[in-house]
């Protein structure tokens, strides 16, 4: 259900886009950004990385006109009945770099951040959406799966921990 409103979102921000060039629409707004990603598990050893789970997925985000970023992500591979955390991390997925930041260095929140929480289901898959500011999606940039859940999503939850998977944001050119 999440992937049809995803899709009817990417298209009505298309339209919105050729309505712009075509210079019936506001000139002054940006068309829309489209990008997507394999996420993958991590194979090469590094500081903070656990290598050859089974987590695989795919991240859709759409840039729109109107000033707002809509990301979605599903993943499977999961252990059931666990939540992961997912996070926009600049760079690419082997650069290792921190999570993206509207005002950087600052505050590690969902208002400074992105954000995705996956409660995985029997099956170990899960998905996720979020709407949230603009950001420039041209830029490198990656979702990153972590072991454990957001810190803000209940009692006993902590740091999100070491990174599981990964995927390089491309933009649909």
């Amino acid at each position: 259900m999440k992937h049809r409103k995803l899709i009817a979102v990417i298209a009505a921000m298309a339209a919105t886009a050729g309505c712009i060039a075509a210079g019936t629409g506001n000139a002054a707004s940006k068309p829309a950004q489209l990008a997507t990603a394999n996420v993958a598990p991590y194979m090469t050893p590094h500081t903070g990385v656990l290598v050859d789970g089974q987590v695989t997925g795919r991240a859709h985000i759409v840039s729109t006109p109107s000033g707002r970023t809509i990301l979605q992500v599903s993943a499977e591979g999961l252990t059931p009945g666990s939540t992961y955390a997912a996070h926009v991390h600049y760079g690419a997925c082997t650069d290792y770099l921190g999570h993206f930041q509207y005002v950087h260095p600052g505050p590690a929140s969902r208002e400074n951040e992105v954000w995705l929480d996956l409660d995985a289901n029997a099956a170990g898959r899960a998905s996720d959406q979020v709407e949230v500011a603009s950001f420039d999606l041209a830029q490198p940039l990656s979702l990153v799966v972590h072991q454990h859940s957001n810190p803000d999503t209940g009692p006993g939850a902590g740091p999100p921990g070491p990174r599981i998977a990964c995927g390089d944001l491309e933009l649909d050119r």
